[in-house]
């Protein structure tokens, strides 16, 4: 009787700890990441401030007013890093997750008009940008 109870206790405090630790172990939120990513950006640190905003782009759960500034902070990060060639990439991985988002679509489009457009054909694709 007293085993049942102790593998039962054990049990509950097993799933417990479980279920605390993936409650902590969850990412920063839309919100939390925008502000770290806003941070890193101003700051400086490009390629973090990057890779939290291509977070926020590809997250079909962002808020859908921000989704156009974070893809537009993300190309700026790009730009910034030289990596002018991954703009179009980007751009097209955020339309496919946010298609019904008007105000997205806007900014895609706005990204397209203001992108540099001198780029090379290699191999039959267009890579925007200097070629290295």
């Amino acid at each position: 009787m007293k085993r049942n109870i102790l593998i039962g206790m054990s049990g509950f405090l097993f799933l417990a700890f479980l279920l605390i630790s993936g409650a902590f172990s969850q990412g920063p939120s839309g919100p939390e990441l925008r502000a770290k990513s806003q941070k890193a950006m101003n700051d400086g640190n490009f390629k973090d401030a990057y890779e939290g905003f291509k977070k926020l782009c590809l997250d079909p759960k962002d808020e859908p007013p921000q989704v156009g500034n974070d893809l537009n902070q993300a190309v700026q990060c790009l730009n910034n890093l030289g990596r002018v060639n991954e703009v179009d990439t980007l751009i097209e991985d955020t339309v496919k997750v946010h298609k019904d988002n008007w105000r997205l679509l806007n900014a895609a489009a706005q990204q397209y008009v203001n992108t540099q457009h001198q780029g090379f054909l290699i191999a039959g694709k267009y890579e925007r940008g200097p070629h290295r």
